[in-house]
């Protein structure tokens, strides 16, 4: 288990990860890529370095470092080392909040600030279909997933962007969005994996992984959803 704490202005939202997992900020891009590229040589143990570093799942991951870049607030990127043993399962979350309000002074609460973002989400012609709130006991979120197809690979293909596909690479995404207790602002977590095959149980993990999330405050530690019922 693996418990990543992230500091969110009033509050910090503590995920509670299953298995080991890297925690890297975003602040400095030469430091994140490096990190990305020893967290590759160091699970590919004795295997050529060059053909590691090529691989697609590299070059995802270094994608998922300028997605973050390019992302508002002070955004972290945690990588998957292993989540159940004997099994590979190349996932990632950026983690990302917003820098903004999302709502005005008379709307303060955390369902206020869901509802508004969902009206928000739906406006968007981002590729993701409208946002659903999941079962997640007392947790409340927001959830939106797709499937990315690969881009073009081979000669003529356009190189992949900061938010692009990258070359010959299917990938899955599932966000979900956090109401921040006391703020008026919201966090997305946004996971990707190329194993675009298993989405139901990726979804479901992702689910557990949110449900399971605590707001921790100086002087109390909360659900995210306990906190939005104090505040209403």
């Amino acid at each position: 288990m693996t418990v990543v704490a992230i500091p969110l202005g009033e509050a910090t939202l503590a995920l509670r990860l299953p298995g080991e997992w890297a925690s890297v900020p975003l602040e400095d891009p030469a430091s994140a890529r490096r990190a990305v590229r020893a967290l590759a040589l160091a699970a590919a143990g004795s295997a050529d370095e060059g053909a590691v570093l090529r691989s697609p799942l590299v070059r995802a991951a270094l994608a998922e470092i300028d997605r973050g870049l390019a992302a508002p607030g002070r955004p972290r990127l945690l990588i998957a080392r292993s989540i159940v043993e004997g099994i590979a399962l190349p996932l990632s979350i950026l983690v990302s909040p917003l820098a903004q309000p999302v709502t005005p002074a008379r709307l303060p609460t955390s369902q206020d600030v869901l509802d508004v973002l969902e009206l928000a989400l739906a406006a968007r012609d981002d590729g993701f279909p409208p946002a659903v709130r999941p079962d997640l006991g007392r947790t409340i979120a927001l959830r939106r997933h797709r499937v990315v197809p690969a881009a073009p690979s081979g000669p003529g293909a356009s190189p992949a962007g900061p938010v692009e596909e990258v070359a010959g690479l299917a990938r899955l995404e599932v966000e979900h969005w956090l109401a921040v207790p006391g703020t008026r602002r919201a966090v997305r977590l946004l996971a990707t994996t190329p194993v675009v095959g298993m989405e139901e149980v990726i979804v479901g993990f992702l689910d557990a992984v949110v449900r399971a999330a605590r707001w921790e405050h100086p002087a109390r530690t909360a659900t995210p959803s306990a906190a939005a019922a104090r505040e209403g």
